[in-house]
Order: structure tokens, then sequence, then C-alpha cells
């Protein structure tokens, strides 16, 4: 009894190991089949990649050549605009300067009566801080 028990434990394990060999060897089938309907796919797929990746690195080296365009724009634009500044603090020196002048016309035109018209009229020739 015992070694008919253990022959049959061999027997149920080699049974149980042909059958799972058998649905491997059929599962493998069926992913070659697989495979090879998918082959065509992947080689158009792939040929499809690698004209996207020749179009692509058309597309990064015009974005590099437009990044250097900008870039010297850029650099440009800091120039104008720094050598505008320039001018800016320039004008308002200038204006700074010549606003008490302008306040004091300003003052001296209030203060004119037309007597002092008629005045400056009435000369032949008037002095040279008048003209």
């Amino acid at each position: 009894g015992f070694k008919r028990d253990e022959v049959s434990t061999y027997k149920s394990r080699y049974d149980v190991g042909l059958d799972k060999i058998i649905s491997t060897e059929k599962m493998v089938g069926e992913m070659q089949i697989e495979l090879e309907e998918l082959k065509p796919y992947l080689k158009k797929t792939a040929a499809e990649t690698a004209d996207l990746m020749v179009v692509i690195d058309g597309k990064s080296k015009e974005a590099a050549i437009t990044e250097e365009t900008v870039s010297k724009d850029a650099a440009e634009a800091s120039k104008m605009s720094e050598e505008a500044g320039i001018m800016k603090a320039d004008a308002q020196r200038d204006l700074d300067k010549a606003m008490p002048a302008l306040a004091s016309a300003v003052a001296a035109l209030n203060e004119l009566q037309k007597g002092d018209i008629v005045e400056v009229k009435a000369m032949k020739t008037p002095p040279n801080g008048v003209i």
C-alpha cells in the first residue's frame, strides 16, 4: 500500500506538471501568433517614431535659433532701456535747472503792469536786459 500511494503521488505530480507544460506551450503559441500579427504595426509605429524624431530634431534646432534671436533682442532692448533711463535722468536734471528760471519768469510776468509795457514802447532803444 505504501508504494502504491507513493507512485500515485508521483503520477499525480507528473500529470499536473504535464498539464502545465501543455497549457504553457499553448499560451506561448498564441502569444507568438499575436506577436506576428503585431509586427507590421510595430514596424509602422517605429517608422512613424523615427519620422517624428526627425521633425522634433528640426523643431529643436529652430527653437534654438529663435531662442538665440530672442536673447539678442532682449539684450538690445535692455541696453536701449538703460540708455533711455540715462537720457531721462539727463533731461530731468536739465528740467530741474530750468524750473527755477521759469518760475521766476512767470512771477515777473505776473507783476508786469500795463504802464511798464507803455514805458518800454516809448523808449527808442531799450536797454539789453529789457529786450
